[in-house]
């Protein structure tokens, strides 16, 4: 799955469009809810630009404990 995050400017917007990407509805394009969705199964996430944003680290070490 391709999320582009080039307009993303932080981590919480990173969330909400790997969420948005993910098909998840609104409430649950945070953190916790992208997480959560990931949780239920295998897949390849490809985190377009994500290495411009503050607290990228962050994004993807949740991403690979979930």
């Amino acid at each position: 799955m391709f999320v582009g995050l080039a307009t993303a400017t932080d981590a919480p917007t990173a969330w909400g469009m790997v969420g948005e990407a993910l098909g998840l509805p609104d409430a649950q394009r945070g953190r916790d809810g992208v997480l959560a969705a990931l949780a239920t199964g295998r897949r390849l996430l490809i985190l377009d630009n994500l290495e411009q944003l503050d607290g990228a680290a962050g994004v993807v070490d949740a991403i690979i404990e979930a």
